[in-house]
C-alpha cells in the first residue's frame, strides 16, 4: 500500500500543499521534513552505491534480496527483480557475476563496485523531489518507534495521493554519506537523519 518503486518517475517537484502535509505529519512528533532537487544527491547516491557494493557484508546481504532468476520458486513472492531495479540485460548479468563469492574478490580489485555503482545515477539524473525525515535533536529510543509511525503515515498519504517513494536508504548506511548530506541540510547531528527517499509520479 506504500507503493515504493524504484522506476522511472515523471518530472517535477512536489506542489505546496503536499509537502505542507509531510510537514504537518512530521511535526506531531517533532520531526521536520527537509526537500532538495534529485540531481543534488547524484554524486552522494554514486558514493553511497559504491560503499555498498565495495563492502563484502553489505553486498551479500543485498544478494540475499536479488531475485535475478527467471527460475527462482521466491521470485514472485519478494525480493528485488531486474524489472524492480529497472536493469538493463547487460547491468544484471555484471550484478550477478559480480555478487558470486568466488569472483566477489577478484572483481572488487578490479574496480567493478565503481561501475555498478554508476547504474543507477539515471534514476535522479531529472528535475524530481528527494524527501528527507529528520527527528528532533535529542531523540530518544522510545521517540524513534514514534518516527517509523511518522514515516509510515508520510508514506500512505503519498500513495493517496499517487505519488511513490524510491528510499535511498544506502546514502544513510554509509558514514561518509551520510556526514556530507548532515552539512548538505545544514544540519548539526547527522544521527539525526532516519529516512531519505525519492518522490514522484511514475511515468
Amino acid at each position: 500500500d506504500r507503493r515504493t518503486g524504484r522506476v522511472p518517475y515523471q518530472p517535477g517537484r512536489l506542489d505546496a500543499g503536499v509537502a505542507a502535509r509531510l510537514e504537518y505529519l512530521a511535526a506531531d512528533e517533532k520531526a521536520e521534513t527537509r526537500r532538495l532537487r534529485t540531481r543534488e544527491l547524484i554524486g552522494l547516491l554514486y558514493e553511497a552505491d559504491r560503499h555498498l557494493y565495495s563492502t563484502p557484508a553489505m553486498a551479500f546481504e543485498l544478494s540475499e534480496w536479488l531475485r535475478l532468476d527467471q527460475f527462482d520458486f521466491r521470485r514472485d513472492e519478494d525480493g528485488l527483480t531486474e524489472r524492480t531495479l529497472c536493469l538493463a540485460p547487460r547491468h544484471v548479468r555484471m550484478l550477478r557475476a559480480f555478487l558470486t563469492p568466488r569472483a566477489y574478490p577478484v572483481l572488487r580489485r578490479l574496480g567493478m563496485a565503481g561501475r555498478l555503482a554508476k547504474m543507477s545515477l539515471g534514476t535522479l539524473d531529472y528535475e524530481g523531489e528527494v524527501v528527507v525525515l529528520l527527528s528532533r535533536p535529542g531523540c530518544s529510543e522510545s521517540e524513534q518507534v514514534a518516527l517509523g509511525r511518522v514515516l509510515m503515515r508520510q508514506w500512505l498519504t503519498l500513495a493517496t495521493l499517487g505519488y511513490t517513494t524510491h528510499p535511498l536508504s544506502q546514502i544513510l548506511d554509509a558514514e561518509v554519506t551520510k556526514q556530507r548530506l548532515a552539512r548538505l541540510l545544514d544540519v548539526d547531528d547527522p544521527s539525526r537523519l532516519v529516512n531519505v527517499a525519492r518522490v514522484g509520479r511514475p511515468t
